[in-house]
């Protein structure tokens, strides 16, 4: 415990319906207020003994200076990033470009990284008690070695901060384990369905999560995949020479890259809207440095920092890292490297998920049938038009889709995290939205000091700038907006400053018909315990019961 002084405000809600809900996903980590740290004004000296966090935390903060002593920098952000889980340090040139090149999922700490360090602790102890033949002929050391890859993922979790989606692949680590300690097949699609169902009686909120949806997806993708491909794969194996296992070694690499974005793109396009064309080359390059040279290093300086001698492994790690690093910049400077694409509708990933599963779980030629789902998906996707009006959360600004297709936001110095989410929702980058002028037109909007009068799809729009236009722009406009409340006002449709803030972000349909379809957040997500306020809970259960 701490004391400092701070602002504290609520979480962030969406910025416009249907977009990711930050509120609900911090109620669900059990945080309930966000904001800055200005001054430290007492630290108490931790308690003796020390609890077990408090034991994790030294260890990692021990950890970090370890790094930040061997290894410069921005090798040694990628190097917390996967030993303890902290991608702060890293700047944001060389996260956008693993976004770009297919490697982001390198920065969080997961299933891959879960099981290349298990991986490798269970190989090493099983090729070290299989040089002792007295050991190896009389003991099962195949599950002594299990075991204690188990052990070694457990710590690993608490090392990287114990988050939900490093919890959820040392769970699926330790099931598989328990499959080889229990002489059973570690590899099946009921291992996984047992390993979901522990997962979402754990952490129901995960359903709905990008990560348990893109890891789920991929792995039961691989699992369907290869238990098809493995009489085949295995018959090569079998002949093959030095040369030809190394061949088998890389395809074996752009076939698991290849059937896991086909299996996670969907989600990545519903989630972030964004996908990466070239991931299948970058992880073929990257995929040999993570497995050969960075997670071995660094099993290998976890295990040696308490003795003194994590220089070398660091080493070896940080040569790793900067091939890794330059690996993703060079694909992501690749033309057309990220496919953006407008937000989707829920319904249409909700028909390729189903298609996707009654294929995987179906058996014999009716299996084909799953293909109708995912084809009804794509007009769907095809006639689903973004809105043609947002109004931001605390109700400052506004953007406009043209005719044409083009943005145009009201001020670009203000709310600049809302912009980005709604850059973001409709397949753009930030910097190719336009803003709206001080005077004069751009596009269908033209502007004086006091308000901007936009002519859109045959409806008249007017953002009221200063209050002393507000009774001109109703009397003349059908839709009016404005930073401020607005009373007494003739149009036909307004939404204020009081709007936003009762009602979150504003969403405008504009209809050939001429009809207008107008949504809000709170309507659209519902009465929940993290989208009420404390006003509308005192009103539905009474003053006295808080």
């Amino acid at each position: 415990r701490i004391a400092v002084l701070a602002q504290v405000h609520a979480p962030s809600p969406p910025v416009a319906p249907d977009a990711f809900d930050f509120q609900r996903y911090l109620y669900f980590q059990g945080i309930g207020g966000v904001g800055f740290a200005y001054k430290l004004l007492d630290a108490p000296a931790q308690p003796s003994p020390a609890p077990l966090g408090h034991i994790v935390e030294r260890a990692r903060q021990d950890i970090a200076q370890e790094i930040e002593n061997h290894m410069a920098y921005p090798a040694a952000s990628v190097a917390m990033a996967l030993t303890m889980g902290r991608t702060t340090a890293m700047n944001e040139s060389d996260q956008q470009a693993m976004r770009v090149s297919g490697l982001a999922h390198v920065l969080s700490i997961s299933g891959l990284h879960v099981g290349l360090f298990s991986g490798v602790v269970f190989f090493v102890l099983r090729l070290a008690m299989a040089a002792i033949p007295g050991l190896a002929l009389r003991h099962p050391i195949k599950k002594y070695a299990a075991l204690a890859a188990m052990l070694a993922a457990v710590v690993y979790m608490l090392l990287a901060g114990s988050t939900v989606p490093v919890q959820r692949s040392v769970l699926m680590a330790g099931l598989v384990f328990l499959a080889v300690i229990t002489d059973r097949s570690p590899i099946s699609l009921r291992l996984l369905a047992f390993a979901a169902c522990v997962v979402l009686l754990l952490f129901p909120d995960a359903l709905m999560s990008a990560s348990f949806q893109m890891s789920f997806s991929a792995v039961t993708a691989l699992m369907v995949f290869f238990d098809w491909f493995t009489p085949a794969w295995s018959r090569w194996s079998r002949q093959a020479g030095l040369l030809r296992k190394i061949a088998l070694y890389f395809m074996g690499i752009c076939l698991t890259s290849l059937v896991a974005s086909v299996a996670t793109t969907p989600f990545s396009l519903f989630h972030f809207q964004q996908a990466a064309l070239y991931g299948i080359l970058g992880n073929l390059l990257a995929a040999p440095v993570i497995a050969f040279l960075i997670m071995p290093a660094v099993v290998a300086a976890l295990f040696f920092m308490p003795f003194g001698l994590a220089a070398p492994p660091l080493f070896v790690m940080e040569k790793g890292i900067d091939v890794f690093l330059e690996i993703a910049r060079w694909t992501a400077s690749l033309p057309h490297a990220a496919l953006l694409l407008p937000a989707w509708p829920q319904a249409a990933l909700g028909l390729i998920a189903m298609g996707a599963l009654f294929m995987i779980l179906w058996s014999g030629k009716l299996r084909i049938l799953g293909l109708v789902p995912i084809l009804a998906a794509i007009p769907v996707i095809a006639f689903h038009a973004p809105p043609d009006i947002l109004v931001s959360p605390k109700g400052r600004i506004m953007q406009i889709r043209a005719d044409d297709g083009d943005l145009y936001v009201s001020g670009r110095d203000q709310e600049r995290f809302v912009r980005e989410g709604w850059a973001q929702l409709y397949g753009v980058i930030p910097d190719s939205v336009q803003v709206f002028p001080k005077e004069g037109g751009a596009g269908p909007v033209l502007c004086d000091p006091q308000a901007c009068r936009i002519s859109l799809k045959g409806h008249s729009v007017s953002w009221v700038r200063h209050a002393s236009a507000r009774e001109q722009e109703c009397a003349q406009a059908e839709i009016v907006m404005a930073p401020f409340p607005l009373k007494r006002c003739s149009a036909r449709m307004t939404i204020d400053f009081y709007d936003a803030r009762d009602e979150g972000a504003h969403a405008l349909y504009f209809y050939k018909n001429g009809s207008v379809r107008i949504e809000n957040v709170q309507d659209s997500r519902g009465a929940r315990p993290w989208s009420m306020s404390p006003d509308f809970l005192n009103e539905k259960a009474g003053a006295g019961n808080f």
